[in-house]
């Protein structure tokens, strides 16, 4: 009964905090128990595990709130938590060299906390891919932030057809990292994140451009389906192209500088749609003659044609990674780390 909205928020907080120590572990960890040529299918493992985890947990947390309570759900949490722990200690996972630095304390402190940065900058195909994610990521939250909104003004706010749009997203993200696993991907797995990112693109305008809830949830679909071979496939790369005993703090860098645009992009996102798109795309609005065929006018048509035109850009920007040739030739250009060792 004394729940408050400030605890969500610092329990999202700590957890969130603590998650990302426990996937950066992980990533570190993966080349150390996992050969060189299933590094794909692991990491769309990885992928697959969250997309089931966003499938089921709605689904069972409705369920056990009312027949347990959030005092049972807790306890519950807490039990799967000790079952991990426990597993974790019947599992040997072998530790790379510790890399040595010189210099007084003050020194090493700097460099240990820039190195990652370090590293990357010495390494422009790997700064290149970041690049890459870095501007796909803004785009994508541009249209990614209104997407539920952009569902709920298109079908008069009908709770069930944005319920089934994320399922058909859960269940595309989920059947595409299992094939990958499955599969183990392109040889090259760079071509697996540029052509991930253009065909998952494209779902997009799809989306976008669509306005009867099944071509929804059939983009939507494909969208995370595609979508998957982009997170996998990068993480392919990094953990064949760094070094074991390195590969946590250059993760760390990595994860920042890709990310660093997401917040902006949603922040950006919601007075576009609201001060621009939306007003544009109104039976009087200034865009309303030129794309109102396309999206129709009225409610949700101006986020509509946001989505769409984001998912244009990012289409785009993917296109373009294949006429880059820092960034499509970066298996050649920078060596796996077991030949670089050697």
């Amino acid at each position: 009964n004394s729940l408050a909205i400030w605890h969500l928020y610092l329990a999202g907080a700590v957890s969130g905090l603590f998650g990302y120590l426990q996937w950066m572990s992980l990533s570190a960890s993966m080349s150390m128990i996992v050969p060189q040529q299933h590094y794909t299918r692991v990491s769309a493992l990885e992928s697959a595990k969250g997309y089931g985890s966003n499938i089921l947990a709605p689904a069972f947390g409705a369920t056990l709130y009312y027949a347990i309570g959030l005092t049972g759900i807790l306890i519950l949490d807490l039990m799967t938590f000790f079952l991990a722990i426990t597993t974790l200690a019947w599992v040997t996972i072998p530790q790379p060299p510790a890399s040595q630095s010189e210099g007084t304390n003050e020194q090493k402190r700097w460099q240990q906390l820039s190195f990652g940065f370090r590293y990357i900058l010495k390494r422009p195909s790997l700064l290149a891919i970041l690049i890459f994610l870095l501007s796909g990521n803004f785009v994508g939250n541009i249209g990614g932030a209104i997407f539920p909104a952009m569902i709920l003004a298109r079908s008069d706010d009908n709770a069930a057809v944005l319920a089934s749009v994320e399922a058909a997203s859960g269940i595309g993200g989920l059947m595409g990292a299992t094939f990958l696993s499955i599969w183990g991907g392109f040889q090259r797995r760079i071509y697996g994140l540029l052509l991930g990112s253009i065909l998952s693109r494209i779902s997009g305008v799809v989306l976008g451009l669509a306005q009867l809830p099944w071509i929804w949830s059939t983009a939507r679909f494909w969208q995370t389906f595609f979508g998957s071979f982009v997170g996998s496939s990068n993480q392919a790369i990094w953990l064949s192209k760094v070094e074991p005993a390195v590969q946590g703090r250059v993760f760390t860098s990595r994860y920042l500088i890709a990310q660093v645009a997401s917040p902006i992009g949603i922040a950006v996102a919601g007075p576009l749609a609201d001060f621009v798109f939306e007003p544009a795309m109104q039976p009087t609005g200034m865009l309303a003659g030129v794309f109102g065929g396309l999206f129709g006018t009225g409610e949700g048509s101006g986020m509509a044609l946001q989505f769409t035109l984001v998912s244009i850009v990012g289409s785009a920007i993917a296109l373009a990674g294949y006429g880059f040739p820092m960034l499509r030739d970066v298996e050649k250009i920078v060596p796996d780390h077991d030949v670089s060792s050697h």
